[in-house]
């Protein structure tokens, strides 16, 4: 049984949280060739504070100084039991209808995120019925 590739869940991790929607989606909504598929670490710096370390057990104490780490920081996804994510109802320019999506973290991260994006106006309905981003076609505000 052949599976079509555009069904098939696509997770892209941002600053601050996840999105997680059908690959056809993804390809409408950002592109076909979009950059964003290709991972990015933002440069960070960390202060490790002085501390005391013992090699051996019952062994002598020695000082490790004050001192920075340089590393990239990658995006990544929530590993726990609440990494599948909220529901939201997300819309975009030329798409038929809204779509279902999850995502982690905050949702005003992922409005930043896709505001940032998406080279279509986009927008979102969380569960509990807040709208973030472009309001398009017939969305209910609330009259």
């Amino acid at each position: 049984m052949a599976v079509d590739p555009n069904a098939r869940q696509f997770i892209l991790n941002f600053a601050g949280g996840s999105l997680r929607m059908p690959v056809g989606n993804a390809k409408h909504l950002f592109g076909e060739n979009y950059e964003l598929l290709k991972p990015n670490g933002v440069p960070y710096n960390k202060t490790i504070p002085s501390f005391k370390r013992t090699r051996v057990i019952g062994g002598p104490e020695s000082t490790v100084k004050e001192h920075d780490r340089d590393y990239m920081k990658w995006p990544t996804s929530q590993a726990n039991n609440a990494g599948a994510g909220k529901v939201a109802m997300m819309y975009w320019e030329g798409s038929l209808h809204s779509w279902q999506v999850r995502y982690t973290g905050a949702a005003a991260d992922l409005a930043s995120f896709l505001s940032t994006s998406s080279p279509k106006p986009v927008g979102f309905t969380t569960s509990r019925g807040t709208a973030y981003g472009v309001l398009i076609g017939d969305v209910n505000l609330g009259d």
